[in-house]
């Protein structure tokens, strides 16, 4: 598919979330209320997601938007940095509980975010009920608060873990394995990826 703009691809990530959600499209409006634009602007960039092929081009009611294929759609809106680092970090696998793996969530709720999928690898998150070989439902977002589990990187390293704030300006990276050390960086060294909203497993 066509590569999209930021702004596009911040609306499509909307789009795509509220319809995981709500199991209904939004309307227009609802799009120009969300991002406060006029409904015309809505309109503009809604035509040149159907222009890139992301939308299909709906038949003029007010929720007949829907993605073409939902989960190559949603794909499209998970950060490429991401996915460019998952390909190519050799600790991601081996150290910080991550493998690399990403995936689109396609049937759990959010707010309003796009939803991903990663499978954990090693014990950094044992002692917070998180196995290797377990797989996270994560939201999407660049921010988070204090005692958040998230996906973030720091570097080149990609990892999970629980994200505190001190009083000085630094954030600690904490795992939940008592043999692991706390990270801690500055804030502007800190990229957050997303929030972990479930685990699931298989039982055999």
């Amino acid at each position: 598919m066509i590569e999209l703009t930021e702004r596009q691809r911040e609306i499509l990530q909307w789009i795509v979330g509220y319809i995981q959600i709500n199991w209904r499209a939004p309307t227009m409006q609802e799009i120009a209320d969300q991002f406060g634009v006029k409904a015309s602007s809505a309109y503009a960039i809604v035509r040149a997601l159907r222009k890139k092929g992301y939308l299909a081009g709906g038949d003029g009611t007010a929720r007949s938007l829907a993605p073409i294929n939902l989960a190559e759609t949603s794909a499209a809106c998970i950060d490429k940095n991401l996915l460019r680092l998952a390909q190519s970090s050799p600790s991601i696998r081996t150290v910080k509980g991550f493998d690399g793996t990403i995936r689109v969530a396609l049937k759990h709720g959010g707010a309003g975010r796009a939803l991903f999928t990663v499978e954990v690898r090693g014990d950094a998150m044992i002692e917070a009920g998180i196995f290797d070989g377990d797989t996270l439902i994560v939201s999407q977002q660049d921010k988070a608060d204090d005692g958040d589990v998230v996906v973030a990187s720091v570097g080149f390293d990609v990892m999970i873990r629980v994200v505190h704030y001190d009083d000085s300006g630094k954030v600690l990276l904490m795992g939940e394995n008592k043999n692991l050390e706390t990270i801690t960086v500055a804030l502007d060294d800190l990229i957050i990826y997303g929030k972990v909203v479930a685990v699931y497993r298989d039982i055999d």
